[in-house]
This record gives C-alpha cells, structure tokens and sequence, in this order.
C-alpha cells in the first residue's frame, strides 16, 4: 500500500493540491447624462495608449460605435510555488473583445488563452513597443512570469467597448450629485472627485439601496489625499499593495485630469455576471477587482465646451477640446444636431470622428 501512495504521488499531475491565487484589476469607465443614466459615447476615439506589440482586432475602427461602457485595461496575475501550465478564458456577452495581450484566441464576445506556462523564479524579458504606455506600470508586481506561445509577460493583458446595466445612476447639478442604485448589489463607498483651473476637489460618500444625493465638493485637497483613499478602497477588496500601486500608476494621469466622476468598486457578483471567468485547474482563490469610474457632465462643463468651440481657432482650445473627445461626445451630439451654423457644425464632426448620418442616436 505505501508503495502504491508513493507512485501515485510521483505520478499525479504538477497542478494537484496546487497553490494557485488569481488576481485581476481593471475599469468599467462610463458617462452619465443628464438623467443620470449612462449614455452612449464613443470609446475609442482619441489615439492608442497601448505599445506596439499589443494585438488589436482588424476590424477596430468598425468598432468604434457608440457604447456605454470602455473596459479599460483588465490585468490578470498569478501567483504559485511550482510550475504549472492553466488554461484562462473570459467571456463578454455585453460586449466586444478590442486588444489583448499576449497572443490568444479571440472572439467577438469572449478572450481564450488555452495553454498559459507559469514558472516561478524564471528569468522573462518582456516585450517594449513604445516609451510612454499606460501598459507598463502594471508590471511592478510580485505575479509570477508567464509564457503563452513564445511571448513573455507577468500579466494577461485584455480590453473590450460594450453596452450593459451598470450598478449605479448619478445625476448632477450645479450643488449636488444625486446616485441612485440600479442593481440588486450595492456598491458601497463611492468617491466623488472634481477638478478645475481652481483645484482639486472631493468627498466620500456611500450608496446601498437607496438614494444619496452629495453636495459637490467645495474645499480643496491635495491628489495625494484621493490616491490614498482609493488605495485604501483597492486593497480592502483583497488587491495586494504592489498591484494597488501598479493600478494607481497607471490611471494617475487619466483618472485625475480635469472634470468631474465618480469612483467606486463594482461588486465582485455583478463582475461575475458581466466578465465571467474560468481558469483551469480551479485557482484557490480568484480577487477581481473592477473600479467603475463615471464621468459627470456638469453644467458648468457643457458650457466650457460651447466656449472652446467659440474659440477652436486658438491652439490651447482645440487641444483641450482633443483631449477630452471621447468623454464630451454627449455634449458634442446634442450640439451638432441642434446648431445651424456650418462652420462650428465641422468643428463638432472633426471632434467625433463620425459621419453626419450616424449622430443623431
């Protein structure tokens, strides 16, 4: 009988009794109109943040719709004692798979890495396709290097545009922030963060199921202040301290620019509802954490963007008009179908991107 236990231990598969832990963090960012409710916009427009060795489908530019929500830059890492290969897959049903890496199979609704080498301790070179990415702060962790095909990396990498119910609405106005649940999971703390030419503004509020409504912020504060807070918010979900930072790193830039959004984590069961995911063999344990950032188009930015198109001749308005493209395109749509005059009417189109006959939506 020893004999027997003895060969069987020497002959079970690597992943027995495995060790394995799967983290993922990423961002459901989505626009709130004038109802509170999200609207349509169109994601990927601007220029790609991504480096060069990233893999887009073909038809991207066909994907550039409008949606309600940018799945921004789900990272998933691993963690083990031993070798082991696991096969990784993540569907989308509200939506489109847009960039992945590294290779994988792609459908139009779901993501397939079927062979996913872990090995702990290796040495990995990872691949450099551009000197300024968001991609690459998410490398600063302690996940264990992977290979899929002939492409190293510690993470799998993947990001997507689609259409789907999110937890919460929020309505704004000139004094208060109005958020109504919209799902059976509450969301919990919620940060609601405002910046202009005057500062940087926040507060921290929570939504169960009920209504709140939140005074807009007033008093100024330091970013660092806000960074420590969602810090906090990430590594209570379960994020271990080199991923929360690696996350922050790499929204810094974005999430915290002028305007004004609210912060909160999406429940874990509602993450499962709209991003299932199955690693095999089973993971001990699996911590997804999704932020979902909801951009607020306030009064006061509505009319920020009619002044910038009064003045798109002056370099500094067309550049901040550029830059804010994709988030402002509610407002760009409501002001193309309503404005007569031609000349702003080819301002606004240059800004979308589209064609005349699909903005009326």
């Amino acid at each position: 009988m020893r004999a027997l236990l003895v060969a069987l231990t020497l002959f079970a598969p690597a992943y027995a009794d495995n060790d394995l832990i799967v983290h993922e963090w990423g961002t459901f960012t989505s626009v709130a109109g004038e109802d509170g409710r999200p609207v349509t916009w169109r994601p990927l427009n601007g220029p790609s943040d991504l480096p060069t060795f990233v893999y887009r489908r073909n038809d991207l530019q066909k994907l550039n719709l409008f949606s309600t929500v940018r799945m921004e830059t789900p990272v998933i890492y691993f963690y083990t004692s031993r070798p082991m290969d696991v096969d990784v897959r993540v569907d989308f049903p509200g939506g489109a798979i847009t960039e992945w890496y590294p290779t994988a199979t792609v459908e139009r609704q779901a993501i397939h890495w079927p062979q996913v080498r872990l090995r702990p301790g290796a040495e990995a070179a990872f691949p450099q396709g551009g000197s300024d990415s968001h991609y690459y702060p998410a490398r600063k962790t302690n996940a264990v290097p992977l290979t899929v095909a002939d492409e190293s990396e510690n993470l799998l990498f993947y990001r997507g545009v689609g259409t789907f119910d999110l937890p919460i609405d929020a309505m704004v106005n000139e004094q208060r922030v109005r958020i109504t649940p919209r799902s059976e999971y509450p969301v919990g703390q919620l940060i609601l963060f405002e910046r202009d030419q005057s500062g940087a503004r926040f507060t921290v509020t929570t939504s169960q199921h009920d209504p709140v409504e939140v005074t807009r912020p007033h008093q100024t504060a330091d970013i660092k202040q806000v960074i420590a807070e969602l810090r906090r918010m990430l590594l209570v979900q379960g994020l271990y301290e080199k991923e929360a930072d690696a996350m922050l790193a790499t929204w810094r830039s974005d999430w915290f620019e002028p305007g004004a959004r609210l912060f909160y984590i999406v429940p874990p069961a509602l993450t499962e509802t709209v991003l299932p995911i199955r690693i095999e063999p089973a993971p001990t344990r699996v911590v997804r954490v999704l932020v979902g950032r909801m951009e607020l188009l306030t009064p006061r930015r509505r009319d920020r963007v009619r002044q910038l198109l009064d003045n798109f001749d002056d370099p500094l308005a067309k550049a901040e008009l550029t830059r804010q493209s994709r988030f402002i395109s509610p407002i760009l749509r409501d002001l193309i179908n309503e404005e007569p005059e031609p000349t702003l009417r080819r301002r606004i189109q240059q800004l979308l991107g589209t064609p005349d006959m699909e903005i009326r939506q």
